[in-house]
């Protein structure tokens, strides 16, 4: 399960699916913890964006959590 950040850029989200089928793992992207059934594992991320001269990212966490 991936759980979408809201805050962060719709552009994250894609490129992070993207990596998870171009390495052979199934995903689904839900929006609310209580989506998530109790032995289920739980990716979540945080991006946070920065200008100069262009947009770029500045940081990004990953976190990967069993609910188990």
């Amino acid at each position: 399960m991936i759980l979408k950040d809201i805050p962060t850029r719709e552009t994250v989200l894609p490129a992070i699916t993207q990596w998870f089928y171009d390495n052979g793992y199934s995903t689904v992207v839900v929006e609310s913890l209580s989506e998530v059934a109790p032995n289920d594992y739980v990716f979540s991320y945080r991006a946070w964006w920065s200008w100069d001269i262009a947009m770029h990212m500045r940081k990004a966490e990953m976190i990967i959590n069993s609910r188990g």
